[in-house]
């Protein structure tokens, strides 16, 4: 019996990393969203209505879109590659884009008169989209500026607003929620009574858990997002994190490391508008509006999602209702050249589900079963038990030699080129390289985060694609 237990204290202790929820593991699968800047804002020169320097409001009387279409707008989603779309609810103004009883500054106070809400949620439905919402508790401009609702008043309102949009369209239907400001105070671009935050984050994370529990709260609790508004990733992608926490509920996960020791998990969310403003500016038409390029989107989806992050791109509608054509012409274009760049190379070209132990002596192999050309691979790590692979290499198969030949690594401090990364792989890692002909390619995890030492591979494959033409838009020079 003695024996037994001096065994037991001399066997070593497996430190596994630690994991997701299902619904940051969605996010991170969905990779592209789409941002709807909408509001009255077209209609105005006024970027920010209703908070800081503008807390006159614009009034709800201008808003009357001549063709909205919320099909058009997720159709440009889909056409794009977007798995989700997010719409600004209410923005920092205020002005509600729905039929709420807690607020007389909405459609349904404007000449257009109906519900835009209730439209978009019907087309994401008819498009197989998911719909998010932009809507953030500590900024509504008109109740605080205009109406100077006290704190208690505030809060219970936005509470309130909160629960329509969660209820009034169907049952935990919401993929995610923007919360901007998140876990700021009153101020600035927040415009709240004072007391109202950030003593009451917790009472909105709560309603969210209770009627909605599938949801995602990001920029929120559940993640870093709103990490700048460039549109870019920083690499490598640590998802392993030190929760912080108040009244039970954890604000934010910071000091994030390739280490097995931190409780905490966060997946990373970018976000950047295709436009010079976060709101379109008249119909979208005029000269004062510049739009981006699909190589503008290829840039910025190959630096944020193609190293792991999530990313939130602004297609916002003009005064008719729609999304400009200019930018749809362009989502067009780099969602074709995106679709191209995902096909493998061959229906051999794919191994899913597989796991590997994190040494050089072991690797997953990929038997094309004939010579092919590629200049893309594509690894997927399966994070349902949380992030392990540290570094890894990739090789492929020199028939003239007879020898595997290691791809060359990313140039130091670069995130997008030609090139194996190397470091993190997470919730997705495109890999560019020279084109290459080859019959085999495989896969090595040379360190783990932790003494656990397997890496798992949600999917491993080679692609082939390049680039839409055109060159950077103004806004980018």
């Amino acid at each position: 019996m003695l024996w037994s237990v001096c065994v037991a204290f001399l066997l070593p202790v497996l430190v596994r990393a630690s994991k997701p929820t299902a619904a940051q593991l969605k996010m991170m699968d969905i990779g592209l969203a789409q941002f709807m800047h909408f509001s009255v804002n077209p209609w105005s020169s006024i970027e920010h209505n209703c908070v800081g320097n503008n807390p006159k409001c614009i009034p709800a009387s201008v808003f009357n879109p001549s063709n909205l279409s919320t099909d058009q707008w997720v159709e440009a989603a889909v056409s794009m590659g977007a798995g989700e779309i997010c719409l600004t609810a209410h923005h920092e103004g205020g002005f509600c884009l729905w039929d709420t009883k807690y607020s007389s500054y909405s459609v349904m106070h404007s000449p257009y008169g109906k519900d835009v809400v209730a439209q978009f949620v019907a087309s994401c439905k008819k498009y197989g989209v998911k719909p998010c919402y932009y809507m953030g508790p500590n900024a509504n401009g008109y109740l605080t500026n205009h109406e100077n609702y006290s704190a208690a008043a505030f809060v219970d309102a936005q509470l309130g607003m909160l629960r329509e949009l969660l209820t009034n369209y169907g049952s935990d239907y919401v993929s995610r929620l923007w919360w901007d400001h998140y876990p700021s105070g009153c101020g600035g671009l927040a415009p709240c009574p004072e007391g109202s935050f950030p003593e009451a984050w917790p009472r909105f994370v709560s309603l969210v858990r209770e009627l909605s529990p599938s949801t995602i709260i990001c920029p929120g609790p559940d993640c870093d997002g709103h990490q700048g508004e460039s549109g870019l990733g920083k690499y490598p992608v640590w998802f392993p994190c030190t929760p912080e926490a108040s009244n039970g509920t954890e604000l934010r996960c910071s000091d994030h490391a390739p280490s097995a020791h931190l409780a905490g998990f966060h997946p990373y969310e970018a976000c950047v508008t295709m436009h010079n403003g976060w709101f379109c500016k008249g119909s979208g038409e005029e000269t004062s509006n510049i739009w981006w390029s699909a190589k503008d989107i290829w840039d910025h989806y190959m630096s944020s999602v193609g190293i792991g992050w999530v990313n939130t791109l602004n297609a916002p509608p003009g005064t008719t209702g729609q999304i400009p054509p200019k930018l749809v012409e362009s989502m067009n274009s780099f969602g074709k050249a995106l679709g191209e760049l995902l096909k493998p190379v061959t229906s051999a070209a794919v191994l899913k589900g597989a796991s590997v132990a994190c040494s050089n002596s072991t690797s997953l192999e990929l038997d094309f079963g004939k010579t092919v050309t590629f200049n893309a691979i594509m690894t997927r790590e399966d994070l349902s038990e949380g992030q392990h692979i540290a570094t890894y290499g990739i090789d492929y198969f020199d028939a003239t030699t007879s020898n595997w030949v290691t791809f060359e690594g990313l140039a130091p401090g670069k995130v997008m080129g030609v090139g194996i990364h190397g470091l993190s792989v997470g919730a997705r890692m495109i890999d560019f390289v020279p084109e290459t002909r080859s019959n085999k390619v495989r896969f090595r995890c040379t360190s783990s985060i932790g003494s656990h030492g397997i890496a798992r591979l949600h999917s491993f494959s080679v692609h082939k694609g390049q680039a839409p033409s055109g060159e950077p838009s103004a806004i980018l020079i």
